[in-house]
């Protein structure tokens, strides 16, 4: 890597804010301080399950966790990562070089993976790809949905042709949420814990929002998935 490119790509990395997901508190905090050089932010999760927990709370641009942790192991962290959210970025890091564990993380579609103790000049490659694909997507300024729709996501605004659609504070998350999967299925559970951010699940108060939301965009926005979930309709051909 070039000077120039190192001196983008660590201009690029530090506008993420990073789930760090690891059980070891000695690695962890070293890990921190070099993390600190490259990132705008770095939260520490010490289990999958708070790793879970902070990332329903909290925005982040990027995850990395380690793939051996008590309970629950980083490859079952991840899977539920990407049901909320699939095109979050995800590094693993494994203390060994197992080719198995290496190939199932490939599967749920990971972005790379790093050998602990870690190398400088491997992350630095892993995060030259990572901070082009985020600098690409803060760049869209809109994304074009069906049905003469138009999401704005610098402002989280929906429009209707030109006109703003007025959402209420929890439309404007279950709609950012749907819209930020791209076209992927989110559970009832998702959405719920997403939107409401309270303990326990009340399908009620995802059908009332929806049915709300529908009186404003009508029925063709949003497809509902029997047993499953809802999806946004996004319009591939602008």
């Amino acid at each position: 890597m070039s000077d120039i490119e190192l001196e983008k790509c660590i201009e690029n990395s530090k506008l993420l804010n990073v789930l760090f997901v690891e059980d070891n508190k000695e690695f962890a905090n070293q890990t921190i301080k070099l993390f600190h050089n490259f990132f705008k932010s770095v939260t520490l999760a010490l289990n999958a399950n708070d790793g879970i927990t902070k990332f329903k709370t909290n925005q982040y641009d990027l995850v990395i966790s380690d793939i051996n942790m008590p309970n629950m192991n980083g490859i079952s962290m991840i899977q539920q990562l990407k049901n909320i959210n699939h095109t979050i970025p995800i590094i693993m890091l494994t203390a060994h070089d197992d080719s198995k564990l290496i190939l199932k993380c490939i599967e749920i579609g990971i972005d790379g993976y790093l050998l602990k103790p870690i190398q400088l000049n491997e992350l630095l490659v892993i995060l030259k790809k990572i901070t082009q694909q985020f600098t690409y997507k803060k760049v869209v300024t809109k994304i074009n949905l069906n049905n003469n729709f138009t999401w704005i996501p610098n402002t989280s605004q929906l429009l209707y042709f030109d006109t703003v659609v007025k959402l209420t504070a929890n439309e404007t998350k279950f709609l950012s949420n749907l819209i930020m999967t791209e076209g992927s299925i989110i559970s009832h559970e998702a959405l719920d814990e997403l939107v409401f951010d309270r303990d326990g699940y009340d399908h009620k108060r995802i059908i009332n929002l929806m049915t709300r939301l529908r009186k404003k965009i009508g029925n063709d926005l949003i497809e509902s998935v029997y047993g499953e979930g809802y999806r946004i309709k996004i319009d591939y051909t602008h």
